[in-house]
């Protein structure tokens, strides 16, 4: 519990800290398609399996370039390249996900923007059950906080 508790003050202080830190280029970075929300969000510790990921973003999505891997603890791709935009709401990716044991996944994360063609990435971690919640923290030691990051070009 001690390891999730610290995984979510580092998160917490880069979201605060980060945009500073990025000087001139944080502001670059806003008009491109960027993760909202999630479902499981970030660093959450699930007691019971998804039937799904939900990610919304903030700008419309294209089908053809915007997807996600799900991968294990240990960096295993489980389902790769899955998810399409919600046909009721072209801001939401939806990837169906068969029964999860307890552990923990990171969810790594491309998106095209339909607005403005760029593409952004990014990744997340979630747990399920109490000893993902354990694993997921000896994670965070090794990967640093949940991320997001831009990538400025066309995948055309």
């Amino acid at each position: 519990m001690k390891r999730l508790v610290a995984a979510l003050v580092a998160t917490w202080a880069l979201v605060l800290v980060g945009p500073v830190l990025a000087g001139p280029a944080g502001p670059a970075v806003l008009g491109h398609s960027q993760l909202v929300s999630s479902s499981p969000g970030a660093s959450e510790v699930l007691p019971t399996p998804p039937t799904e990921l939900r990610l919304v973003f903030s700008e419309p999505l294209e089908a053809k370039f915007t997807s996600l891997d799900l991968q294990d603890a240990e960096g295993e791709v489980i389902a790769g390249g899955i998810g399409t935009p919600d046909p009721a709401d072209r801001f939401v990716l939806v990837a169906p996900v068969d029964q999860l044991e307890h552990a923990a996944y990171v969810v790594r994360w491309q998106a095209l923007s339909a607005a403005d063609g760029h593409t952004t990435e990014g990744f997340f971690s979630f747990a399920v059950g109490e000893m993902g919640g354990e694993m997921m923290g000896d994670m965070a030691g090794g990967m640093g906080a949940d991320h997001a990051s831009a990538t400025l070009a066309n995948p055309v």
